[in-house]
């Protein structure tokens, strides 16, 4: 079971793991080093000087520079794949070895991404359109190579041919649904990158070069996988970034217009405009990355090696938690809820793509020694709609409410990111020997709980009519 989509990323950072480095600061290391690539290429490519500047401030970019995934590794990998083509297109007479380059950015793009595979078939239509045949051939040879072997593996090591999360966030949800949901996603966000878009399309349409419509169309893949997903839940549109990037370098490269002035205004009022947003909403903490490591450490220090926890925030907390096993009830990393026709608006975070999967009974079967319900910290359940759909069907399971109590922690380790006070609430199996070692960290929550089978919307998660003992 493959939990992941970013297979190049991933094995760079196993290398720098190997090599002993700490994957936290690795993982940052390399994505300011992909930054500084991004704007290598801008240079490169001679675009406009201000359209670096409405790079440097595009809200996101920096911020998943240092956030740890691939995002910032992606945009690199299209935008060279852009250049690279720009360049082979209007050669006279483009060589293989200039095919070959496309290609295997191409290639890295994909393998990086899933939505990369949709930015070569663009590519390769536009080298087509130019008749530059030779090139075309090495570049699918390069494209090809690397991307089938990956596959070949994935489907002998894994089983599948398609990453895990890509069946959480797609299968067994209406599709008109997830494409509603991600133009939520675009609009709920829209500071973060609607005035580069917008100055540099203007500057676009002004300067009337078809030629930029391929460097565009290379970013409608990406927007694509992003409506077709539904979207995501983390700062910094971080899905629409690589697509904002191509944008502002098809207007670098293309958007020079007379009077020469014009588009330089476009382009530094669009710096300006989203400058304060870049240095400012977008670099608060994560909470479900800094509780959940939290979480994640108390449960390595007072739960045996080997238990088993069931909890959504699977990643972070299972990253500090090296000797448990996890169950993660949003299906990301779990074959079989992953693949779960679920029921549509049940709970509330069902619109958000990546938490619409979940199956109490399957979780029951596993008979883990803890769950987490709701969010990192958990929560009682008092209102049992109010998270996730893993969530709603325990608390409505008389076997769950039957061999589960619940305890609440106090989480007192230093927390340097303002997290402060942080109480866990947990379930714990009774008759479980690990579950019985980790109650004698925390205090057992005494009330009703036992008699919710319809909760009331009125009563709050923070333990309202629960007593610790």
């Amino acid at each position: 079971m493959q939990g992941y989509t970013h297979p190049l990323w991933l094995l760079q950072l196993a290398l720098l793991g190997r090599l002993g480095a700490d994957l936290p600061l690795a993982s940052r290391v390399l994505g300011v080093l992909y930054l500084g690539a991004i704007f290598g290429v801008f240079q490169r490519a001679r675009a406009l000087p201000f359209s670096a500047l409405v790079l440097a401030t595009l809200p996101g970019l920096s911020v998943w520079a240092m956030a740890g995934l691939e995002t910032v590794s992606f945009a690199f990998w299209v935008v060279l794949a852009a250049w690279l083509t720009i360049r082979m297109v209007e050669a006279d007479d483009a060589s293989k070895g200039a095919g070959t380059l496309v290609g295997a950015a191409l290639a890295a793009a994909a393998l990086t991404r899933p939505e990369g595979v949709g930015v070569a078939l663009v590519v390769g239509g536009w080298v087509a359109v130019s008749g530059q045949w030779r090139a075309l051939r090495a570049l699918a040879a390069a494209f090809v190579a690397p991307v089938v072997a990956w596959e070949l593996f994935s489907v002998t090591y894994y089983g599948d041919l398609v990453a895990n999360p890509v069946y959480a966030k797609i299968t067994g949800y209406p599709l008109l649904q997830s494409v509603a949901d991600g133009f939520a996603y675009l609009a709920a966000a829209t500071s973060s990158w609607v005035w580069a878009v917008l100055a540099s399309l203007l500057a676009l349409a002004l300067a009337r070069r078809a030629k930029a419509l391929w460097v565009l169309a290379m970013a409608l893949p990406i927007v694509l996988g992003l409506l077709v997903g539904g979207g995501d839940h983390m700062v910094g549109t971080r899905l629409f970034v690589p697509a904002a990037v191509l944008v502002v370098f098809a207007a670098g490269v293309y958007g020079g217009t007379k009077p020469a002035w014009i588009a330089p205004v476009l382009l530094v009022c669009a710096a300006t405009l989203q400058a304060p947003v870049a240095l400012g909403e977008e670099r608060r903490a994560d909470g479900a990355a800094v509780i959940g490591g939290r979480v994640g450490r108390f449960h390595e220090k007072n739960l045996p090696g080997g238990s088993l926890v069931a909890i959504s925030v699977a990643g972070s907390t299972a990253f500090f938690a090296p000797s448990l096993r996890f169950i993660d009830t949003l299906g990301l990393t779990d074959r079989h809820i992953a693949r779960r026709d679920v029921p549509v608006g049940v709970t509330a975070w069902q619109s958000m793509a990546g938490h619409r999967k979940g199956d109490g009974d399957y979780v029951l079967s596993r008979a883990p020694d803890v769950v987490i319900l709701g969010a990192a910290a958990g929560y009682l359940g008092l209102d049992e709609r109010e998270w996730f759909l893993t969530d709603y069907e325990l608390l409505e399971s008389a076997r769950f409410r039957r061999e589960y109590l619940p305890y609440a922690f106090r989480l007192d380790d230093a927390d340097p990111q303002g997290f402060r006070d942080v109480r866990l609430t947990a379930y714990l199996r009774r008759g479980s020997t690990a579950a019985d070692a980790f109650a004698a960290a925390g205090s057992r929550l005494r009330g009703p709980w036992y008699a919710m089978t319809s909760h009331s919307t009125a009563a709050t998660s923070t333990g309202v009519g629960f007593q610790p003992q």
